[in-house]
């Protein structure tokens, strides 16, 4: 069983299609539960396409690298990219208890990411972001 899943993200349809389909296999070679799958495919959905629409800025080529890896009961997610630098852990989170009607538009994205994932990590390398993002998933054995 492959312990790691690579994929390569250059264009925003058939880039985040493919990467969704992918994860989704992965997750079913591993056993993941099915709410680990969806939130894991809800989080990298919302990180790369902010990644395209706002660190990019354009409709591509885009150069992201998703890998995932499943590591003694915790599932390890890590985006690469060569975008505008952007932390998204610096993002304040939006008030959500003031009225859908006077919020500002946007910002829920990532404010969904935080509460889906157990952990997230961000370091600027080079002319690249490196987001890793966490979540447990227990001892999930072979069916």
């Amino acid at each position: 069983m492959a312990d790691r899943l690579l994929i390569e993200v250059s264009d925003r349809q058939a880039g985040t299609s493919l990467l969704l389909e992918q994860v989704g296999a992965f997750a079913s070679l591993h056993h993941l539960p099915v709410q680990i799958q969806r939130d894991t495919e809800l989080a990298l959905d919302e990180v790369v396409s902010n990644i395209m629409r706002h660190g990019y800025g354009h409709d591509g080529p885009y150069r992201i690298t998703v890998e995932l890896a499943v590591k003694r009961g915790v599932l390890e997610i890590q985006v690469i990219d060569d975008a505008r630098a952007f932390n998204p852990i610096e993002e304040r989170d939006p008030n959500t208890d003031r009225p859908l009607a006077e919020r500002p538009l946007g910002g829920l994205g990532l404010y969904l990411v935080k509460r889906l994932m157990d952990r997230l990590e961000y370091s600027r390398r080079g002319d690249q972001n490196h987001l890793v993002m966490t979540r447990t998933i227990g001892d999930v054995s072979e069916s």
